[in-house]
């Protein structure tokens, strides 16, 4: 994660005028502003790194560059993991999207800076108390409320095909043994993993080509695929979302009849 993260980082230029950024002391009550003196060289310059943990002064949180004399912003360190720039110059960079990761480190964020909003916090609890209350699984609705629909969508298909399986066999007897270790749970379990490690090969290829991709100006996950010309050759296959429909859709037709077994 850190190879990628450093991989798909960018340094670009951003300026706050007559905003100064002075790191808060380690013992001071408050930690908008910190600073482990680092420093860190960039554009033929040393530069101080500083981290803002809160929003300063229309300065969003993140790690910046800032000049020794005037401490005054100049360039903002973007980590390739939930990094917000998405453009330079307007050719595309890529990024590599964490929900998951992004609420861990605003409430670890919010914890360290004493800052974490409680309001919030106690709604979500009172909340999930609630959808217990009622009889529901808490954890799949919180899943589904901070997760883009893109990613849920397909869970819920998922849930869809569970919900189907689990009607049709609703009139046998079936262990709990039996229900959470049959085919349709290997299968899909095999689908995960096996999603799980393509990811991982292709980000590591992209990791190692994301400077060429940059230079021609394409994601870097497509940059292969660039270069062989597929895209082209598929013509608009390639970019059907039709045909990605149906073949999702095959898969989980696939996964209803290993599940049925």
């Amino acid at each position: 994660l850190t190879l990628l993260n450093n991989t798909y980082t960018n340094i670009v230029p951003e300026s706050h005028p007559g905003v100064t950024l002075e790191a808060a002391a380690p013992d001071a009550a408050d930690r908008s502003v910190t600073a482990s003196g680092e420093r860190m060289s960039h554009a033929g310059q040393e530069w101080d790194v500083v981290r803002v943990n809160v929003p300063v002064e229309g300065v969003q949180p993140g790690k910046y560059l800032v000049d020794p004399g005037s401490r005054e912003v100049a360039f903002l360190v973007d980590p390739g993991i939930g990094g917000r720039v998405r453009e330079i110059d307007g050719n595309p960079v890529t990024k590599l999207d964490s929900p998951k990761a992004t609420i861990m480190a605003l409430v670890t964020d919010g914890i360290l800076t004493q800052k974490l909003p409680w309001g919030l916090v106690l709604i979500g609890v009172f909340l999930t108390v609630s959808i217990e209350l009622m009889g529901l699984l808490s954890l799949p609705i919180a899943v589904g409320v901070y997760l883009p629909i893109s990613t849920s969508a397909s869970m819920f298909a998922g849930g869809v095909v569970r919900w189907l399986i689990d009607r049709r066999s609703r009139g046998g007897e079936r262990s709990m043994v039996e229900v959470e270790s049959g085919p349709g749970v290997l299968f899909s379990s095999g689908l995960i993993a096996g999603g799980a490690i393509a990811g991982i090969v292709i980000a590591g290829v992209a990791a190692a080509l994301v400077s060429r991709a940059e230079s021609a100006q394409v994601p870097a996950a497509d940059y292969l695929a660039h270069v062989v010309g597929l895209q082209g050759r598929l013509g608009v296959f390639a970019q059907s979302d039709v045909i990605s429909l149906a073949v999702f859709a095959g898969l989980g037709f696939i996964l209803y009849r290993v599940a049925s077994r």
